[in-house]
């Protein structure tokens, strides 16, 4: 009898506990589904001021009018004071002050894209909701005076959302000297006006134009330097790189690759394979270059290269992505860490050596509800990686597990 009753205690503390659970769960959803409805009025706005700031000592301003726009840096760093550029939807002017008080306008530059209200995103099925109720802390704060939910969890680290607009106010985003970064973020609605996009007096500034080989004021020079890039063009006299991989419109960037403009002088080019040689024709987009020479570096475009009398080193994209997939099947040592992680995404870093160089390469992956995820996902921290199947092209590879291990 005496057990009965211990029995139908223990039955009823675990059915209490797991009412509990569910109705905290369910509660977790019906918030994350009102933040979603209540920032979403603000998705289509034409008319807002927003200022974004963090703990790196990086300041940005933005002012939104219609087809207009207008973007402050203020970032004390690198010998940069402040960028400001002007856009009318088509072309944009760039305004430049340096630490050292010199002023420069480049002028006629691509236009600048509107950014996009920091509104809670809440998307996915009701197996990603769940999840993302279940690894998440919620409670009611205050932040600035304004009446906050706090999230803290796997998806968001202190991460505070208005309650009444559904607005992104502060969160933690990334790592940098092993110090997390906190970005705040202010809003305006319907505040801005014209005069909020008159730019400033024209001669104060030195006029610089706005030209891939452009030789002015060049902010260092690097001599008998070695650098590697992804070939982006190679066109016209001139072969473009980019520091980095492009994924659709985002572009992420590696230090371990350069922007630059080299002029195409008909050089001598060395397949990284079979060191047999050829000329520039042989260079392709998706390539990596590896190049010896004098670098000048610019504010804000790639740096100029001149090879002189050195050769290029080639590694067509195919050996390259060759080289990804023995990485995946672990033919290839690599050192594997995130290199950004979103709620539903995740850019996986590579770093791979080979010969005395290190070509490190990104791959993009969706998280899905049977992803498993085993420690918290920080960007910068070492992980482990299983795949579903690596007998499919590298952009359709799926993740199985991910396990952090540093």
């Amino acid at each position: 009898m005496k057990n009965k009753k211990i029995v139908i205690s223990l039955g009823l503390v675990i059915i209490a506990s797991v009412s509990l659970f569910l109705g905290l769960t369910a509660r977790k959803i019906i918030i994350f589904r009102e933040m979603k409805e209540n920032s979403s009025q603000y998705e289509n706005n034409n008319n807002y001021y927003e200022k974004v700031s963090n703990t790196s000592g990086i300041s940005i301003e933005y002012f939104c009018k219609e087809n207009k726009s207008k973007k402050i840096i203020i970032n004390d760093k690198n010998g940069i004071k402040q960028i400001t550029n002007y856009s009318n939807g088509e072309k944009a002017n760039t305004y430049i002050i340096q630490s050292n008080g010199k002023k420069v306008a480049i002028l006629d530059t691509n236009k600048l894209e509107k950014p996009n209200i920091l509104g809670f995103q809440f998307e996915g099925n009701f197996w990603y909701w769940l999840k993302m109720a279940i690894m998440s802390n919620i409670k009611k704060n205050e932040l600035n005076g304004k009446e906050c939910y706090y999230i803290n969890g796997s998806y968001l680290k202190e991460t505070y959302v208005e309650k009444e607009t559904g607005l992104i106010l502060k969160m933690q985003d990334g790592v940098i000297d092993n110090e997390p970064v906190i970005y705040e973020y202010y809003y305006e609605f319907g505040n801005v006006v014209d005069n909020d996009f008159i730019e400033p007096d024209i001669s104060e500034y030195e006029i610089q134009e706005y030209n891939m080989s452009s030789q002015k004021e060049p902010i260092e020079i690097i001599e008998n330097t070695t650098v590697q890039g992804v070939v982006e063009l190679n066109h016209n006299g001139y072969i473009y790189t980019f520091n980095g991989q492009h994924f659709g419109e985002y572009g992420f960037e590696m230090p371990e690759y350069t922007s630059l403009n080299i002029d195409n002088t008909k050089q001598t080019c060395i397949d990284y394979y079979t060191s047999e040689k050829y000329d520039t024709s042989y260079i392709e987009e998706g390539d990596i270059i590896i190049c010896t020479g004098d670098l000048k570096k610019y504010f804000i475009r790639a740096g100029d290269f001149n090879t002189k009398d050195n050769p290029i080193i080639v590694l067509k994209s195919k050996d390259y992505n060759e080289m990804k997939k023995e990485t995946l099947n672990n033919k290839k040592t690599a050192t594997v860490t995130v290199g950004e992680y979103f709620n539903t995404v995740i850019y996986i870093k590579y770093n791979i050596n080979d010969k005395q160089y290190n070509l490190p390469f990104v791959l993009k992956f969706n998280i899905t509800d049977d992803t498993q995820i085993i420690g918290n996902l920080e960007d910068g921290k070492k992980i482990n990686v299983q795949y579903k199947d690596l007998n499919v092209p590298l952009d359709e590879i799926e993740l199985k597990s991910i396990e952090v291990i540093d």
